[in-house]
């Protein structure tokens, strides 16, 4: 099933990360009611509560990015909060 492979070469080059550009809360709000349905409302309590728990930096949002796994985090929280 499983075949050997033989590398004969490994090629090390530098990689260089660059931040993506910062989520807002004016690029959050409208995001979040198209992507989940989400009011201006529950977007705020979510960010709120990922503040408190430690999740984000400050509740306004000023990271570079958002996990993969972050809507659907944030669907359960909302469903635990109302």
């Amino acid at each position: 099933m499983f075949q050997n492979i033989v590398y004969k070469e490994i090629t090390v080059k530098p990689v260089t990360k660059v931040a993506g550009s910062s989520i807002t809360t004016s690029t959050l709000q409208p995001g979040s009611f198209r992507k989940l349905g989400f009011s201006v409302a529950q977007t705020m309590a979510v960010a709120q509560k990922l503040y408190e728990a430690g999740k984000i930096t400050y509740m306004k949002l000023t990271q570079t990015s958002l996990s993969g796994c972050l809507p659907n985090r944030g669907k359960l929280l909302l469903s635990r909060v109302w």
